[in-house]
């Protein structure tokens, strides 16, 4: 569209002192100017918005792109913290897993040598109780066995000594001996010299008149 030289898009159509004037800052044209200017005032209106808006929609996608990348950076980040401290605390359960099991194999071995000890204790004390019973009981029978043996002896003793002393008692008074030997001597010794010629003052210990008993 050709625009003449003395084109002029701050022509007002009114003037300022006319009294249809209402604002100085109205920039009012005429004819084909005034379509033109409209037109291009529309156009440039129209680019400028275009490329505000594609600028900030650019912005806007950069923005958000950054911010998604950001995001994809923090989330990765805090997915390796997570794994990290994952792994360490899988590690540490393990270990003290690890350490609960030979504790308790431990425990069971020192529990396992305790009973086995006090098995062993328990069967040495029955058999020692048991030895001590029968040793109590075979010294009991020995010490009744014993009292019984020398009561026997005793009582044997004691019988015999009696069949002796009653022995010598009867075979005493018929047996020839020095006491019981009667020898007849002169008058005044009291016999002849033979046998049965005893005076009945002889002395000494007699057991029967006429008898001295002699040993």
């Amino acid at each position: 569209m050709y625009l003449p030289e003395s084109f002029n898009p701050f022509h007002r159509v009114v003037p300022e002192d006319s009294p249809f004037y209402d604002n100085p800052n109205d920039l009012k044209f005429q004819g084909p100017e005034q379509h033109f200017f409209r037109r291009l005032f529309r156009g440039v209106v129209r680019a400028a918005t275009n490329v505000l808006t594609l600028g900030a929609s650019r912005r806007a996608e950069k923005k958000a792109k950054r911010a998604t990348q950001e995001a994809i950076a923090e989330a990765n980040r805090a997915r390796a913290e997570y794994n990290r401290v994952a792994s360490e605390i899988n590690t540490n359960i393990a270990n003290r897993q690890a350490q609960a099991k030979a504790e308790k194999a431990k425990q069971d071995k020192l529990v396992g040598e305790s009973t086995a000890r006090r098995r062993a204790a328990e069967a040495n004390l029955k058999n020692v109780t048991e030895s001590g019973k029968r040793n109590v009981a075979y010294a009991t029978k020995l010490r009744e066995s014993t009292i019984s043996k020398l009561q026997q002896e005793k009582q044997a003793k004691a019988a015999a000594d009696i069949k002796k002393a009653q022995s010598v008692k009867k075979t005493g008074a018929s047996a020839p001996g020095i006491g019981t030997t009667i020898v007849k001597g002169p008058g005044d010794v009291g016999g002849t010299g033979k046998a049965g010629s005893a005076r009945g003052k002889t002395k000494g210990v007699k057991d029967k008149a006429g008898k001295l008993l002699i040993g």
